[in-house]
């Protein structure tokens, strides 16, 4: 570019200095000349301007070609830079889209991973705090068991220790009669005894005076028989006086006799009695030692039957160990008669236990079992507590509500139990501590004999078995009867007139 530059610049010089010689030489001539000249150097000078111009413009398309080209040249340079640039570009875009997606992957790994481990951490703290749930319920319930066990037997050895206090009292007191007695029967001897004394004194004297009044002659006769009779008398007083004296000691040695033996039974029983309450007690340890171990493993088999719901994600259906033999029966019969009412009001009499606490405390804690579900009841005016068998036989029960309103009695109200068929196999329970009085099942369905008569239920095909009996009352002769009337008839008895044993009718 330089170069032509240079090259233009020489030669508009030397058009100057061709125009500059022209000019001179025209001034130098003639006038006509001149003319001529003048014409000649037009054509001169315009053929030199046309060079010129056109060397300019060739200068000019010269530049413009150059600086084309270096423009094109710029141009391709910049394209190529823009081209690397955006291949620079595009390659680092794709390097962080593959970096990203990397770390995006990465992330994503790591948070499921830590999902994962937070998920296993509640889990494992969820059953940490189940199983610290359970076996604190388990300690708990184990302590009011051993509380109710303590003061069961100390309540025994409190009643125990008055029945021997009253025992020996008992003894002490008919040893203090028996000598009070003796002592009595003596005074009394002795008294006879002086009695009969002055009364063969006064005898004597009276025989004394008469043989006195009788003669005179007869005096030596009369005292030596006097001195004969008072000897015979006195000797007669004496041996009476003797033979009471020993009749009243063999009766106070008698007496004694008894009351030492009556003493030595009564200890001799209280010690039987106190052996059997000892093996009694025993075998109540021994029983709840044996029931807790049952227990223990129960709730083992439960939590390891959990960890493998959680394990598997789904809850398996399993049965209730508890459930009556008759279950097949109850179903099997559910369909006799589809159109007796399955909701009924269960009056229930409970004949009292015979072992463990009721022995003493001749009452019961009445709950009602049919197949899976149980009721607990809430008084003759409010439905009964309905309840699974299993959470029913819980220590929640057991040692929380146990029977509910019918607590501490015989007698007891479950309103609004559901059959869930025609007839169904009804068992009554008798709670306990640590193991329930589970009486016998028996089919019931609804007694269609109730009636309401002057304020009166009244039902005539009553359910019996041989430690219990109930009216199976429809619930809406139940609701028409009344709280008071269902009082009434558990207060009478339940009387029942049609019922079979057993449920056959």
């Amino acid at each position: 570019m330089r170069d032509g530059k240079r090259v233009a610049g020489s030669m508009g010089r030397r058009s100057l200095s061709a125009l500059a010689a022209v000019s001179c030489a025209l001034l130098a001539g003639s006038p006509a000349a001149w003319s001529n000249d003048d014409t000649r150097a037009h054509a001169i000078a315009e053929r030199f301007a046309g060079a010129t111009e056109e060397a300019r413009k060739a200068v000019e398309a010269k530049k413009r070609a150059e600086t084309e080209r270096l423009h094109a040249v710029k141009a391709e340079a910049e394209a190529k830079r823009k081209s690397e640039d955006a291949k620079r570009r595009a390659e680092a875009a794709r390097q962080k889209a593959h970096q990203m997606k990397a770390d995006e992957a990465e992330m994503l790994e790591r948070a499921r991973a830590e999902a994962a481990d937070r998920e296993a951490e509640q889990k494992r703290a969820l059953a940490e705090l189940d199983r610290a749930e359970e076996e604190r319920a388990e300690l708990e319930r184990l302590a009011r068991e051993n509380k109710l066990a303590e003061d069961a037997r100390l309540a025994a050895e409190a009643a125990e220790k008055a029945r021997i206090e009253a025992a020996r009292a008992t003894a002490e007191k008919s040893q203090r009669d028996a000598a009070e007695k003796a002592r009595i029967e003596k005074v009394r001897a002795d008294e006879v005894a002086r009695a009969k004394a002055e009364a063969d004194e006064r005898s004597a004297r009276e025989a004394k005076a008469s043989a006195d009044k009788l003669a005179a002659e007869q005096a030596a006769a009369a005292a030596a028989e006097k001195r004969a009779a008072e000897e015979r008398g006195i000797a007669e007083v004496a041996e009476r006086a003797k033979a009471a004296l020993a009749e009243a000691e063999a009766r106070q040695a008698q007496a004694a006799r008894d009351t030492a033996m009556k003493a030595e039974n009564d200890r001799e029983q209280a010690r039987k009695a106190e052996h059997q309450a000892e093996a009694e007690r025993q075998a109540l340890e021994a029983e709840r030692e044996q029931e807790a171990m049952r227990l223990t493993e129960k709730i083992r088999k439960a939590r390891e039957a959990r960890e493998v719901r959680q394990t598997a994600g789904s809850e398996p259906v399993t049965s209730t160990p508890d459930a009556p033999a008759g279950s097949a029966v109850h179903a099997a019969r559910g369909a006799v008669a589809p159109s007796a009412p399955r909701r009924v009001t269960v009056l229930l009499m409970m004949a009292a236990g015979s072992k463990g606490i009721r022995r003493w405390n001749k009452s019961a804690d009445p709950m009602l079992c049919i197949a899976e579900v149980c009721y607990v009841s809430a008084g003759p005016a409010i439905a009964a507590k309905r309840l699974p068998r299993s959470t029913a036989f819980g220590p929640g029960v057991a040692l929380g509500s146990r029977a509910g309103a019918c607590n501490n009695s015989l007698g007891c109200v479950f309103r609004d139990v559901d059959l869930e068929a025609a007839s169904a196999l009804v068992q009554p329970i008798d709670l306990r501590i640590v193991r329930h009085d589970r009486r016998e099942a028996t089919e019931a369905r609804a007694d269609e004999t109730c009636a309401v008569s002057g304020g009166k239920l009244d039902c005539r095909a009553g359910v019996s078995s041989s430690t219990w009996r109930a009216w199976i009352v429809p619930e809406d002769i139940a609701a028409r009867a009344g709280a008071a009337s269902l009082e009434a008839a558990i207060a009478s008895g339940l009387p029942v007139q049609e019922a079979s044993i057993r449920g056959d009718r």
